[in-house]
């Protein structure tokens, strides 16, 4: 298939420098490193680095694309100073599929769904993660970056899946305080055995809750088929379900007339646009930019890491952006209002004193999430230290300072004009 696209295989070891040489690294303008193996990708861009260090005169700068899948290597990288150097002989964007596609998806299929979740709601988010593998292992980590919602209430996260409680164990390791924004059950179980839905009763009794399942078993085939039985077996009421197929939304709606849709289609997550183009992080951006804005008023603009434009941003910086962005619309959601093109003739959403208040709390939690699920600790120190991840403001609203709360009040009251920065609007929602 490579050949008839007039391409060319080099069979070899891709971390041998040789093989890279004969594969002219230094004469391309993107590279692509996507083995399924974190360690053999590293150890590729490493080589050629080394490779294309020695040509740094030339006026040819290489794109070198990592595909990372474990936390801890994606940070590691992080650290490499060449990472973020513009002026370097390379430039490096990290990527990970199952976190894009985790991000895309509670974008277009909100755990919340598309009523929200006001402050005197009742209602309890459950998530039901069929196979706890990378794909899993996202969707669970981001709902508890993203599920923080205006009645307090934590999502219920049930994952279904052949391994025994060891990978619960470990996943909890890597995030110890993951149980503080999320209650984790795990149920060990296959698919398709006749006593799993015995398993899933007591939580599908439990009243006024919004029922999301997504499968994302290795086996696509094996989703589907799935999917369709668990379809059958739940009431259609607050539920929605998703499966990991090859099939797009199209596809399935034509089989059987199945309300099931697809979870973590590449063409969303992987392909050339939503790594390039960076459609998910449009509102982040945003969001820096309007940052900038305010901190050039400042007398020390410029001497933060953080004041670099989105191209030259740290890494670490770029994906506290992407948290805050990707909640913007669950606070709106929980006040009644929507997200809308900026044709729309209704007027933008006004906040009451009270609405201000409770999306200002709501920020603050989500963001000690974001810290706590990153590795950041509180110490008792002036102000936060990013090489150490220790803040004094990792602390519960009613412990943080006047000062830090009027931070997270002023995000919520710039919402509106970061919406309008993408040609996007906050209205309130039409009465049905």
């Amino acid at each position: 298939q490579i050949k008839n696209k007039k391409g060319y295989l080099i069979s070899g070891d891709a971390t041998v420098t040789q093989v890279l040489k004969k594969a002219r690294v230094d004469q391309a303008s993107h590279i692509y490193l996507v083995s399924g193996e974190d360690p053999v990708n590293i150890e590729s861009c490493l080589e050629i680095y080394k490779i294309c260090e020695k040509k740094k005169s030339s006026k040819k700068y290489l794109q070198c694309i990592l595909h990372l899948q474990q936390p801890e290597f994606v940070n590691s990288m992080k650290d490499y100073p060449w990472v973020k150097d513009m002026n370097d002989a390379i430039t490096l964007k990290i990527f990970n599929v199952f976190e894009n596609c985790a991000r895309h998806f509670l974008q277009q299929n909100p755990l919340d769904f598309k009523e929200g979740i006001s402050f005197g709601s009742r209602a309890r988010v459950q998530l039901f993660i069929f196979g706890f593998g990378k794909n899993g292992e996202a969707l669970a980590l981001e709902t508890g970056m993203n599920g923080h919602y205006a009645n307090g209430l934590k999502p219920r996260i049930i994952v279904v899946d052949r391994q025994n409680e060891h990978r619960k164990s470990e996943f909890l390791e890597s995030y110890p305080d993951f149980e503080e924004y999320c209650d984790l059950h795990y149920i060990v179980s296959e698919g398709d055995s006749p006593q799993l839905i015995n398993h899933l009763l007591p939580f599908l009794k439990e009243p006024e809750t919004l029922n999301t399942f997504v499968i994302c078993f290795g086996n696509k085939t094996q989703n589907l088929m799935l999917s369709q039985q668990i379809e059958k077996m739940i009431p259609s009421g607050n539920c929605q379900i998703f499966a990991r197929t090859f099939l797009t939304d199209t596809e399935l709606s034509k089989i059987n007339e199945t309300k099931v849709r697809s979870y973590g289609l590449p063409q969303y997550t992987s392909e050339t646009e939503a790594i390039f183009g960076e459609s998910l992080d449009e509102l982040a951006k945003a969001l820096h930019e309007e940052y900038l804005q305010d901190q050039m008023k400042k007398p020390n603009f410029g001497k933060k890491e953080a004041h670099k434009p989105w191209p030259e941003l740290d890494e670490v910086y770029k994906d506290s952006n992407r948290r805050a962005a990707d909640h913007i619309a669950v606070k709106l959601r929980a006040i009644g209002c929507e997200i809308v093109s900026s044709e729309d003739p209704r007027s933008s959403f006004k906040l009451s004193p009270e609405e201000l208040e409770i999306l200002a709390q709501l920020e603050h939690r989500r963001w000690l999430a974001e810290r706590q699920l990153t590795g950041w600790t509180y110490a008792d120190i002036p102000q936060s230290d990013p090489k150490k991840k220790e803040s004094p403001y990792i602390l519960p609203w009613s412990q943080i300072t006047k000062d830090i709360r009027d931070y997270d009040r002023d995000a919520v009251r710039k919402i509106e004009s970061v919406l309008a920065r993408v040609g996007k609007n906050g209205v309130r929602r039409l009465q049905q």
